[in-house]
């Protein structure tokens, strides 16, 4: 990793620079696993490891894969293979992407690489997870990967973009269709109600671990209001200017035309507000 990509990280909450340097490649070295298959798809192509354990595993991945990686394209799509290992347990999940802990962990992804704990494994030993979770899963973390290599040239690029969590999270959320698994609009402004101090956006350690809930929440529902109020061709066009060189926040304030610390302050003004309730959500500046 570059002293750029290292300066940049320090500077962030302690969760968001774990997060970009575990995505920019600064994990441990990853277990060897046996077996490996090639997808090609619409949209992508794959190696897949795996262990002859989890071959039927594995097999379930894929059909995930081909039934969701076309989805992709939504955001310009994947630019580098990707290698998706297929992890036997939940603890070798935990080692490989260093989040020890974090007990609702089932995926991981990082630049051309998506970690997945084996869905033998997912305490349904014998029917194993429904399929469609099994798509959504997959649907997030690959959104992941676009968004990397949309951003950034190489793996070691990702770190000094600094590209803010819940613009990562928020967006892989809004493709997954995850707006039911986390607090809902009202559950958010409560929460701004009672901690006026507190930026959900911008989590640390405790707070990610204490309000899971309100933490992707906020990130979701603050994507989709991005998006809604100034279009996808936004998104990419971040995209975009961070590739060509810009940091999150450098792109966001080129094409939004607001500081990603304005954003957010109009964002929370929406929540507490209750704007959603009327529905009422424009372009510029709210006045009311």
């Amino acid at each position: 990793m570059t002293r750029r990509a290292l300066a940049a990280a320090s500077r962030l909450a302690p969760l968001a620079a774990l997060l970009l340097l575990a995505a920019a490649g600064c994990a441990a070295p990853i277990q060897a696993l046996d077996q490996r298959d090639t997808l090609v798809v619409q949209g992508g192509t794959f190696e897949v490891r795996f262990a002859e354990v989890d071959r039927h595993a594995q097999e379930a991945v894929q059909r995930a894969m081909q039934a969701v990686v076309p989805e992709l394209a939504r955001w310009g799509g994947l630019r580098s293979p990707v290698t998706v290992r297929v992890l036997p347990s939940h603890e070798a999940l935990e080692v490989e992407s260093h989040r020890e802990g974090v007990g609702a962990l089932k995926a991981y992804a990082l630049f051309d690489v998506v970690l997945v704990q084996s869905p033998r494994t997912w305490g349904l030993p014998l029917l194993g997870p429904p399929q469609r979770e099994l798509e959504r899963l997959l649907l997030h973390e690959l959104t992941h990967c676009v968004l990397f290599q949309q951003s950034a040239a190489r793996r070691e690029d990702v770190a000094a973009k600094a590209i803010a969590f819940w613009f990562r999270e928020g967006m892989a959320s809004d493709t997954a269709r995850e707006a039911s698994r986390y607090a809902s609009l009202e559950d958010l402004a409560r929460f701004y109600d009672d901690h006026p101090g507190v930026n959900p956006l911008s989590p640390d350690v405790e707070l990610y671990r204490r309000e899971h809930d309100v933490v992707y929440g906020a990130a979701h529902h603050a994507f989709t209001f991005l998006v809604r109020r100034y279009g996808e061709d936004a998104v990419r066009a971040m995209m975009a200017s961070m590739r060509g060189g810009r940091t999150f926040a450098e792109a966001f304030q080129d094409v939004i035309g607001l500081t990603r610390e304005a954003f957010e302050s109009e964002f929370r003004r929406y929540v507490t507000l209750r704007g959603f309730r009327s529905g009422r959500l424009k372009a510029g500046p709210m006045t009311d």
